[in-house]
């Protein structure tokens, strides 16, 4: 897997908020970093944030640190796992000293990330990639 530097891994956390953790995007606002916040603020207001002023564009510390923060991925695996498209979530190295990711849908098909680099750098980020990956997968089922 190639390395991401710190602009790769924001936007991959950003990703990560919209795509998996399903954080609502403000159409008020031009930026694909600028779209995000937190789901408990649609309760707190009765309108887009951009139209109400609380928000001008999503602040980099608001979108939490999922490919680089152990406790963060965690919260994805947790969403992940909570959906009933997936039966399994597993994560395990192998010989070789990599991180494989697998999981199985509820229809019994099963898919593995592999050949991530054996650290918990890159176990963070397999889970980011991985999740994005069941996310795609889900929707072409739609």
């Amino acid at each position: 897997m190639k390395d991401i530097d710190e602009f790769g891994v924001r936007r991959l956390d950003m990703a990560i908020a919209k795509k998996v953790m399903e954080w609502p995007t403000d159409p008020g606002l031009p930026d694909e970093t600028a779209f995000l916040y937190p789901i408990e603020w649609e309760d707190e207001l009765d309108a887009w944030p951009s139209t109400v002023g609380r928000q001008q564009k999503t602040p980099d510390a608001l979108v939490p640190r999922y490919s680089t923060n152990i406790e963060a991925a965690f919260l994805v695996v947790e969403k992940i796992r909570s959906s009933q498209d997936i039966c399994c979530f597993t994560i395990e190295s192998d010989y070789s000293y990599v991180w494989d990711i697998t999981w199985v849908f509820a229809d019994g098909i099963t898919h593995t990330v592999h050949g991530f680099d054996f650290s918990l750098e890159k176990l963070l980020i397999a889970i980011c990639y991985a999740a994005l990956e069941i996310v795609k997968k889900i929707n072409e089922k739609v």
